[in-house]
């Protein structure tokens, strides 16, 4: 039975294949701005996922840090 859940939606994914040269950037970019954000949230930093991603959109800094 979860075996073939499984499969249909291997198969469903693969629908969507293969992605273009942008698909694969953006995700790669929302991956980046995802793994920051987490990273930072674990430190105690208090910006939103859209302020991180922001950020290093601008290379704008917070209080002078990095």
């Amino acid at each position: 039975m979860i075996f073939s859940k499984l499969t249909n939606l291997l198969r469903k994914i693969n629908t969507f294949r293969p992605l273009t040269k942008d698909e694969v950037q953006t995700i790669e970019k929302e991956k980046k701005y995802d793994h920051v954000w987490s990273s930072n949230a674990i430190e105690g930093s208090s910006l939103s996922k859209y302020e991180t991603a922001a950020l290093l959109e601008t290379g704008l800094t917070v209080h002078g840090c990095s």
